[in-house]
Parts: structure tokens; C-alpha cells; sequence
């Protein structure tokens, strides 16, 4: 079985504004320029270089994105592209879940039931964690 693996927010915030930072100033824009430019305030462009933890919208992620030249789907996919990793990461097999059941002394006969249990909570929740380590 996999461990479980999550997300964290501030981390991929930080290299997204690593990644406007440095394309801002290879293109020659000020924080202002890339605002006008964008459409995006320069206060959500700051708080992204320099790491403040605020979420922009995705509709900015895409302005910015256009503005520095990129891919429009360049900060959206890196978000998607981690969030589908963690997923693939946790995922377990129903044998390994079974195996793991029968060794905490669950009995053979009861696995059936349990399993379809845990198929109806797995359908309800989410296997990724988002996780905060700086606050706004």
C-alpha cells in the first residue's frame, strides 16, 4: 500500500511566483507593467513573487500566464499535473486492502461487506490533501 501523499498549496504558490519572477524580468516588465499588461492586480502579483500564500483565481493564473508569454495553460496544468500525481499515488489495489483488513483480524466472510463500505466512503471523499503551511 502506498503512503499517503497531499499537496501542498504554498509550495506549488511559490514556484508558480519563481516562475512570473523570473519571466517578468526577462521580458524587462515592472510588477506595474505585467499588472497593466495582465489585467491582474499588482497586489495578487506581488503577493505571488514573493510568496505570501494568497490563491489567485484561475482566470488570473491564465492572464498572467498570457502576459509573460507562456502557455495560457502553463500554471492550470502544473496545479492539475500535481493534484493528478498525488492522486495516482495514493491509489491501492482492492487486494492490498483486503490483505491489510485480514492481518487486523478482520474474518474472510466479513470482506465482502467491508469492502463495499469502503467503496461507498472512497466514492464520497476526496484521496488528496490540500494543506496550508503559511497563513494569509
Amino acid at each position: 500500500m502506498n503512503n499517503h501523499e497531499e499537496i501542498n498549496i504554498d509550495s506549488m504558490l511559490d514556484v508558480i511566483g519563481n516562475v512570473i519572477q523570473e519571466q517578468r524580468e526577462l521580458l524587462g516588465l515592472t510588477v506595474a507593467e505585467l499588472s497593466q499588461k495582465s489585467g491582474v492586480s499588482v497586489g495578487v502579483i506581488s503577493d505571488l513573487i514573493n510568496h505570501r500564500g494568497r490563491v489567485p483565481t484561475l482566470a488570473n493564473f491564465i492572464k498572467l500566464a498570457s502576459a509573460l508569454q507562456l502557455p495560457e495553460d502553463m500554471f492550470t496544468s502544473l496545479i492539475q499535473g500535481k493534484i493528478e500525481k498525488v492522486q495516482e499515488a495514493n491509489k491501492c489495489s482492492k487486494e492490498d486492502v483486503e490483505h491489510v483488513l485480514l492481518r487486523y483480524g478482520v474474518k474472510k466472510d466479513n470482506l465482502p461487506t467491508l469492502i463495499a463500505l469502503i467503496d461507498t466512503f472512497i466514492q464520497t471523499q476526496s484521496t488528496v490533501t490540500y494543506t496550508r503551511s503559511r497563513h494569509l
